[in-house]
């Protein structure tokens, strides 16, 4: 069968170091589209799309349990989730994926 070529194609994969930048400028676009309103605006807009991409980019150094995952729809980053062990010194509860940020308010199409 052929895809359907006015559908855009979605994708799941592991997000590597070169991908920080992208997740960071996702990560802002979303905290200040969910905090509008909530926390001023100067500090919305101040956010810091370079701290949070070298956070991003060495996220999982010396953790290689950890793990970002991206959500791309043709090629574009609408999503993410950061995974790990459990965060409880006694490891008794399973720590379920971190979403960080995803694209808000968008559906994948329905396609044929």
């Amino acid at each position: 069968m052929l895809r359907d070529l006015t559908c855009p194609v979605t994708s799941l994969r592991a997000g590597t170091a070169a991908d920080a930048r992208r997740i960071a400028e996702l990560q802002v676009r979303a905290w200040q589209a969910a905090y509008r309103g909530l926390l001023p605006d100067a500090h919305l807009a101040g956010l810091p799309v370079d701290e949070r991409e070298r956070q991003w980019r060495h996220w999982n150094d010396g953790q290689p349990l950890r793990r970002v995952w991206l959500v791309e729809r043709d090629r574009a980053l609408v999503g993410f989730a950061a995974t790990g062990p459990s965060r409880d010194e006694d490891g008794g509860s399973s720590r379920t994926p971190s979403t960080r940020s995803v694209a808000r308010g968008s559906r994948a199409p329905r396609c044929g």
